[in-house]
């Protein structure tokens, strides 16, 4: 194997973003999860937003601007949809909807309610329905049960009619946190990274078992199941322990009084989880979720799709997204995105830097190779040179490990580890391993295995 010279890259220190006085809003001080938006919308994400807001920002909030027709429906806390789901809280929202903590009053049970924006089809609640239903043959293998038990089971769906049109909407049970979210500024024990990898790389082995590619593997999409006894805690029960919803008043930059389309208040989301250093071997019950890009890829529903229609994050598309755009999206493009979720469930820095990186970039720096490396890959940049996998490795994952004292990886570990890493990285998608090759490398049997092993015990 030649020398691994592909895996280089730039770490940076994030430029501060500073929005105009004029568009922020004070918020109340008890934390919740926050996140910038800026005005470009991804195209396909929903609605068109301009850089001329009409309201005033609300840091953590949805993009106000979306609630228009065709875009997102106003939902408040104690509205009832459907006739049956009270909404308590706030989860989260996407380019494509809004995610809301309901209370089942039929069942009495919590459920996150996923909400689309208008005259859309939540294509995923078919590919949900389809995983549930191919249910694998009894097996003595807990590994591969664990991938069936990491899809959401679809509760119920339907649709509500609203000012800004007709929502598709669907309820699965609730998610503690996201395991982005409970890395933030934190790191995951070993034994707990460990044996997240397991769970992570069993339930895409379902999934592709059962000829279905995710198409957005990240820890953003990676979930810890909902606190256990969540469900009989009442509503104001809910409230004493987690803390009473946190809005924002919506007004209008103009001033001018607000339509009837949009909501009054904006909800942050709630977190229900805990720091990831604080997250416990059997607590490690994974949920695979976001199915907006799923597919399959043969004959399957969406038929094929060409590379270029590959939704990941760019700094984590695989290379076929840009290099052979028009080849179908295969299976092994779920494996790059998994070598580098992997990567960022045990370090502090993400394996390819993710800061204002733009497609055009990719491109700039295949064409500047010459800038930086002779023609034996080596580097030319001296002491300024980005750090290769192993020096990476020791400088993002180890050092943070050992300064934040949360287990560090042995010689052994690490070589098994990289040597992974670097066949689920292989330029050529043929040469990448499966889902199921990975759950029988040297680094998942001899070091991952054991510690998924003892977190369902």
């Amino acid at each position: 194997m030649k020398p691994f010279k592909t895996l280089t890259h730039s770490w940076k220190t994030p430029r501060a973003i500073h929005l105009p006085k004029s568009s922020q809003i004070a918020l109340p001080s008890r934390t919740r999860r926050h996140s910038l938006h800026s005005c470009a919308i991804t195209p396909g994400q929903g609605p068109a937003r301009s850089c001329r807001d009409q309201y005033h920002w609300v840091d953590g909030a949805e993009s106000l601007e979306k609630y228009t027709r065709g875009g997102y429906h106003p939902v408040m806390i104690g509205d009832v949809l459907n006739k049956r789901y009270q909404i308590v809280d706030k989860l989260g929202h996407g380019g494509y909807s809004t995610v809301w903590l309901a209370r089942d009053t039929q069942q009495e049970l919590y459920v996150a309610l996923k909400v689309g924006i208008s005259n859309s089809r939540l294509h995923e609640t078919a590919i949900l329905k389809r995983l549930s239903d191919l249910k694998p043959r009894t097996s003595s293998d807990p590994v591969a049960s664990s991938g069936y038990d990491a899809i959401p089971r679809l509760l119920d769906e339907f649709t509500v009619r609203g000012p800004n049109g007709t929502h598709p909407c669907y309820a699965t049970p609730p998610a503690q946190c996201s395991l982005s979210d409970a890395s933030r500024h934190s790191l995951f024990r070993l034994e707990v990274a460990r044996a997240l990898s397991v769970k992570l790389v069993s339930a895409v082995a379902y999934m592709h078992s059962q000829g279905y590619i995710h198409g957005d593997i990240h820890l953003g999409n990676a979930m810890l199941k909902s606190p256990s006894g969540l469900n009989s805690l009442s509503v104001e029960q809910l409230y004493e322990k987690y803390g009473r919803p946190e809005t924002v008043a919506v007004s209008r930059v103009d001033g001018a009084p607000l339509p009837h389309n949009i909501p009054e208040k904006a909800v942050l989301p709630l977190y229900l989880g805990n720091k990831a250093h604080d997250i416990s071997l059997p607590e490690t019950r994974l949920i695979l979720a976001d199915f907006g890009e799923a597919f399959a890829p043969v004959a399957g529903y969406r038929g094929t799709r060409p590379c270029e229609d590959c939704r990941s994050p760019l700094a984590a598309r695989p290379p076929e997204a840009r290099f052979e755009p028009l080849s179908p999206l295969s299976l092994s493009a779920d494996i790059w995105t998994l070598a580098i979720t992997m990567w960022k469930l045990v370090a502090m820095k993400p394996l390819f830097s993710d800061e204002f990186v733009t497609l055009d970039a990719v491109v700039a720096q295949q064409k500047q190779r010459h800038q930086f490396f002779d023609e034996d890959g080596n580097s030319t940049q001296g002491e300024y040179a980005s750090p290769l996998l192993d020096e990476a490795f020791d400088a993002w994952v180890q050092k943070y490990r050992k300064e934040f004292n949360v287990g560090v990886f042995s010689q052994g570990e690490k070589t098994a580890f990289l040597q992974l890493l670097r066949q689920m990285l292989s330029f050529d998608p043929k040469d990448r391993p499966t889902a199921a090759e990975v759950l029988e490398s040297d680094w998942v049997v001899e070091w991952a295995r054991p510690d998924f092993e003892r977190s369902i015990k």
